[in-house]
């Protein structure tokens, strides 16, 4: 069986009814994939974009066809600085290297129509690819310095959160010793949770100066 889909005004067909974007893409003969932003129109929201690998059904009824525009260099401006790139879809951290900064100490917004202004400051904002047109404007902030207190030592830590394995590190400079049995407790976290203690594989809500009390014993 075989599922029809426009690109372009250009009937095509396809032998599944699941596809990727880049497989729309190249079904158009439009290469390299990775120069052309693609649209998905449909019969209830106008055109919605489609990344490269976001998956759509062919036979979903709202929709009516695809339509693929060339990239250009965009001009985007961060802290009022002219930048240019060349792809419509990339991610807050991207912006930020590009700008000359790091997740880690800073975050990134973007102004919209009417001043409105979104922020991206959660951690898994970071990578998420966002569309941008071309003038899009963008600012960044730095974020509020936390620290950790780790068997008496303060070591900065902006992460949301903190793993076991990432305590042990902060506690003796390496990863965990297979040689050796570790125990982390903490206190002074956050309200919910106080105090506790964390074991292989877990993570816990960071409370700038939470405490962890870490101890390594020798199995042997």
């Amino acid at each position: 069986m075989k599922f029809r889909f426009l690109v372009n005004g250009v009937t095509l067909k396809s032998p599944k009814q699941i596809v990727i974007g880049k497989e729309v893409l190249e079904a158009a003969s439009l290469l390299p994939v990775e120069n052309y932003e693609l649209l998905k129109k449909t019969n209830h929201k106008g055109f919605e974009p489609i990344q490269l690998t976001e998956e759509v059904d062919l036979t979903d009824p709202g929709i009516e066809s695809f339509s693929a525009e060339l990239n250009k260099s965009l001009s985007i401006f961060i802290n009022d600085k002219e930048f240019k790139i060349d792809e419509c879809y990339s991610s807050p951290n991207e912006l930020l290297k590009l700008a000359g900064f790091n997740n880690l100490n800073y975050y990134l917004t973007q102004t919209k129509k009417g001043n409105v202004e979104i922020g991206y400051k959660e951690e898994n904002d970071a990578d998420h690819k966002v569309f941008i047109k071309d003038g899009a404007k963008f600012s960044v902030y730095p974020r509020e310095q936390r620290c950790v207190i780790v068997n008496a030592s303060n070591h900065i830590w902006n992460k949301k959160t903190i793993s076991f394995e990432e305590v042990i590190r902060l506690a003796f400079g390496s990863a965990c010793n297979p040689n050796f049995t570790y125990t982390v407790t903490y206190t002074r976290g956050i309200p919910e949770k106080p105090r506790g203690s964390l074991v292989k594989g877990t993570k816990v809500v960071v409370k700038s100066k939470m405490i962890f009390d870490v101890q390594q014993t020798n199995k042997s």
